[in-house]
């Protein structure tokens, strides 16, 4: 059964073409290189986990919530003590929404548009992943993987849910 997993967990990285991109650092994020550029609002991707994960929100969306956060300089994560659940917050400043569209239209051609969220956004499942733009050049990325754990939430609900840290982290300065 371990090596099902593993094989499994291993193919889901290699696999996601254009889900999972390297930046010039070698940083595996969930936006194009050109993002990291520098940049002042996205600096509140380090601090969104702690500040936005609560257990209320958590406990909301997943069966086994308790796990802990790291920070990084745009974005933060968030591992389950199972060792098999993360969420990942990413933030970016300097893209276009041309940019942000062509990005999407080439790397997620089959994500679903997400009303409600940013100025522009898009879902996609397998894993779960919300992508949103708003004006400003902003993007914000939540993804939930959840890897022999179902998820409280699916779908359309799951992605409001994850669209609604977007949301947050987009009303800062």
């Amino acid at each position: 059964m371990r090596v099902s997993m593993t094989i499994f967990v291993c193919a889901f990285f290699f696999l996601l073409p254009g889900r999972l991109q390297r930046s010039a650092r070698g940083v595996t994020t969930m936006m194009p290189a050109a993002a990291f550029a520098g940049s002042t609002w996205a600096a509140n991707g380090a601090s969104a986990c702690k500040k936005l994960l609560t257990a209320n929100f958590l406990g909301a969306i997943l069966v086994h919530p308790a796990g802990e956060s790291e920070s990084e300089e745009q974005s933060c994560s968030y591992s389950a003590d199972s060792g098999l659940t993360t969420v990942k917050i990413e933030l970016s400043d300097h893209i276009t929404l041309e940019g942000w569209e062509r990005y999407n239209k080439q790397n997620r051609p089959k994500a679903i548009a997400l009303a409600g969220v940013g100025d522009k956004a898009v879902r996609s499942e397998n894993p779960d992943v919300v992508y949103a733009w708003k004006n400003g050049d902003r993007t914000c990325g939540v993804m939930l993987v959840a890897i022999g754990e179902q998820p409280k939430l699916t779908g359309e609900a799951l992605a409001k849910k994850l669209g609604g840290i977007c949301n947050q982290l987009f009303a800062l300065p």
